[in-house]
């Protein structure tokens, strides 16, 4: 049977875990030091996209360009009509009557026809050029509206960067347990003050006693069910990791604090619903007899690593506490093995 190994005094007080509120205090400078960089960046993007939005006007400039495409149609439509007209009349209208009278009938024929060729290839010119006018309308016009539609979109970057943007969220920090310099708690290495003008709470160094598994007798864990049914998204993850429990007594306030996570990142995690703590306490003190396991709490699930504050303890006893976690698939992972720690008498 495998034995494990009593921590040593000395290993004993080097896991040491820093108070709640030194805690809360690194969580909000990180926090604020991310955003200052954010906005850092957002104001320079800002001020480019501005300097560049008062060199160019681009809503004058298209309005001007386009009431000159909208003058310059209207006058190519008025001549098309007008040429339109001309073609279904008589082309020799146009012609001096009384030069046509004084002609010679043999004459007449040769001018009539000089006049017909000369008036029809200035009406196929006049037809061409028109056709490649219209074509540049066309494009012109095209070339109008997606500068507008950049235009739009340039607009709605703007009023996005500009949006106020949501507040923070406070997420856990990755790292909460240290290793500082224990202090001696006696008060009359410090003189004796009448007042105390901050108040730290004190960290009771403390690492679990691992016993032999003969010794102890604690409960069965409580069973964990799975799905009846799951959607083919959950066969794309992994099922949820073993978790690495640790324990730290604070003692000012008084509480135990539970601190799990897991000791290598899976790429195949699944999303994460819930922990659920579980603590066992035992029954006579020094029998190593746990009776039953009693549910802290269920944790909403938050990025790794968390914690739980437990207060409800008996001091001189010695308490078994086990994390699992499920995921947002309802499937349970393996219990953390179950760790065991001997809580200090008071004083």
């Amino acid at each position: 049977m495998k034995r494990y190994r009593p921590a040593s005094p000395a290993a004993s007080y080097e896991n040491i875990t820093i108070s709640q509120s030194k805690m809360q205090k690194l969580i909000q400078q990180e926090v604020n030091n991310a955003l200052k960089k954010k906005e850092t960046r957002l104001d320079t993007l800002l001020a480019t996209i501005q300097e560049l939005d008062c060199r160019i006007d681009f809503e004058s400039s298209l309005q001007k360009l386009e009431a000159q495409v909208k003058k310059v149609t209207k006058r190519s439509e008025a001549v098309l009509a007008h040429l339109t007209k001309t073609q279904k009349k008589d082309p020799l209208e146009f012609c001096n009557v009384a030069e046509i009278n004084s002609i010679n009938p043999e004459e007449e024929a040769m001018e009539t026809v000089s006049y017909n060729d000369t008036n029809t290839a200035s009406c196929t010119d006049f037809m061409e050029k028109s056709k490649e006018l219209s074509a540049i309308m066309e494009t012109t016009t095209t070339v109008l509206l997606n500068m507008r539609a950049d235009n739009t979109a340039l607009n709605a970057a703007i009023a996005d960067l500009t949006a106020d943007p949501p507040p923070p969220v406070l997420t856990p920090c990755e790292v909460i347990a240290i290793r500082v310099k224990t202090e001696p708690e006696d008060d009359t290495e410090f003189g004796n003050t009448p007042e105390e003008p901050l108040k730290v709470p004190k960290v009771e160094p403390f690492c679990p006693d691992y016993e032999e598994e003969a010794e102890l007798s604690h409960p069965p864990l409580p069973p964990l069910l799975f799905p009846l049914t799951l959607s083919p998204e959950a066969a794309s993850y992994n099922v949820p990791q073993r978790l690495t429990v640790k324990l730290a007594l604070i003692k000012r306030p008084a509480c135990l604090s539970v601190l799990w996570s897991v000791d290598e990142d899976d790429p195949l995690a699944p999303p994460m619903d819930s922990y659920s703590v579980y603590m066992s306490t035992e029954k006579v003190k020094g029998s190593n007899i746990f009776p039953y396991w009693k549910l802290l709490e269920t944790v909403k699930a938050v990025p790794l690593p968390m914690f739980k504050m437990v207060t409800d303890y008996q001091p001189g006893h010695k308490v078994c506490v086990v994390v699992v976690g499920k995921d947002i698939f309802d499937r349970y992972g393996p219990y953390s093995h179950v760790v065991i720690a001997t809580i200090p008498e008071d004083g």
